[in-house]
């Protein structure tokens, strides 16, 4: 299991692109937790808030 750990009131583009990079050395179900980490803050990142 990878280390997922993000704080959204803090979250920063740096921790979007670990997920990012995380990404393609992950199993399917580190896949899939990495997936809705991002979703979340692209949810964040488009409604605005500051991020980063």
């Amino acid at each position: 299991m990878m280390y997922l750990n993000i704080n959204y009131q803090n979250a920063t583009f740096a921790d979007y692109a670990r997920l990012l990079r995380m990404l393609q050395f992950a199993n399917n179900e580190d896949k899939c937790r990495i997936k809705v980490r991002m979703y979340i803050l692209d949810k964040i990142i488009k409604k605005g808030e500051k991020i980063g």
